[in-house]
């Protein structure tokens, strides 16, 4: 009796740890500033969409943490609150860069 090997579980496994590494590439380490208004951190970060009330009772009412951020290759991204995907951050802004 020949027993066949199962190649596509190997080139799933490849797969997803290739997809795994790729996605850890783009922002391994994520900060987050804390404004102590509104107005602050949409003034930073260019709207107030891209700010949140912090609700954890962490820190005062009327406090608003930015999105989160990262940088690669010297850029910054932030990562929208409705999405895990890096929007870049215009090269003529410094969101974020005098906090960190």
């Amino acid at each position: 009796m020949i027993v066949q090997k199962k190649k596509t579980s190997t080139l799933t496994l490849v797969l997803i740890a290739s997809v795994s590494l790729t996605a850890c590439s783009l922002g391994q380490k994520r900060s987050r500033e804390v404004y102590r208004n509104l107005t602050d951190c949409s003034r930073e970060w260019g709207g107030v969409d891209k700010c949140e009330p912090i609700t954890d009772g962490s820190y005062p009412s009327g406090y608003y943490y930015s999105p989160y951020y990262g940088t690669r290759g010297g850029r910054i991204y932030y990562y929208p609150r409705s999405s895990n995907q890096p929007q870049s951050v215009p090269a003529d802004k410094d969101y974020g860069t005098h906090y960190s």
